[in-house]
């Protein structure tokens, strides 16, 4: 998994002790780097002292919709750690190059020139490592 949504029922006056339990139930399934977000969902009926409010932690109520629009915003958050645009020249005779970058890569435009096939992507780490090669500008 890219990333590990932790929901946490909020209301539920035991929840520290579930929280805990699940979390050894990651580590135990070795998804412990795995990057995670503690989704506390029923916020509105929270009624114990103060949640924790850390940077992967994030307050919902899935009743009144509270929180989700911040939910969704640390899930791209995450899955974009690392992502950077290049522009890669891609020789014709490497089509199976061109073909990976469609099925792998957020391939944003494609012009065919003299040289190859240019294209402006944006890449996970794992594809520019095996299209560094290609790279002729890194950008964002």
């Amino acid at each position: 998994a890219d990333v590990l949504l932790h929901v946490i029922d909020a209301s539920n006056p035991e929840w520290i002790m579930q929280a805990q339990v699940v979390e050894g139930l990651i580590h135990e399934l070795g998804a412990g780097d795995t990057p995670r977000i503690n989704v506390f969902n029923k916020c509105d009926l929270y009624t114990g002292e103060i949640l924790p409010g850390d940077k992967d932690s994030v307050c919902v109520s899935s009743i009144s919709g509270q929180g989700i629009d911040v939910l969704l915003e640390k899930i791209v958050q995450i899955l974009d750690r690392g992502k950077k645009r290049v522009t890669l020249m891609i020789p014709y005779h490497r089509g199976d190059i061109t073909e990976m970058l469609h099925r792998t890569a957020d391939v944003k435009g494609i012009e065919y020139e003299q040289e190859g096939t240019r294209v402006d992507a944006v890449l996970t780490p794992e594809v520019y490592g095996r299209v560094r090669d290609f790279v002729l500008r890194d950008g964002e």
